[in-house]
């Protein structure tokens, strides 16, 4: 009786525990890998906050109980370059105040992973004007 079929698989059988048990420690010692949390929100993707105006905000004075609503375009570097009035009275002196309200708001511009880019952001301008 030869131990020669015996000791292949004694020594196969070891190798197969070693390197199991060698896979394992790595996966146990390496840990998971670390997570970042980098705080972009809605998968890297911002839409423009208005930051302040240079000059005084002029005073919207329509006579009228609606608001009027702004959808305004901002470029890549904060500024207004277009807007539409979606709904309120549209005439000329309305338009000209919000015009002038608009061209001097400064924006944190809309971003792409980072990146600046163009977006839009409406606006309402609404509120009580008291003479007397």
């Amino acid at each position: 009786m030869t131990f020669a079929p015996l000791a292949v698989r004694l020594a196969a059988a070891t190798m197969a525990t070693l390197l199991l048990v060698g896979g394992l420690s790595t996966l146990v010692v390496a840990g998971p890998p670390a997570v970042e949390a980098n705080d972009e929100p809605l998968g890297a993707v911002t839409a423009p906050h208005y930051l302040y105006s240079e000059v005084p905000p002029q005073a919207i004075d329509f006579g009228a109980e609606a608001p009027v609503l702004v959808e305004a375009k901002v470029d890549d570097q904060g500024r207004v370059y277009d807007y539409t009035i979606v709904s309120g009275p549209t005439d000329p002196r309305v338009e000209r105040r919000v015009q002038a309200n608009l061209l001097s708001s400064v924006f944190r511009p809309a971003t792409v992973f980072g990146i600046p880019v163009s977006g839009r952001v409406v606006m309402t301008y609404s509120g009580i004007s008291v003479r007397g």
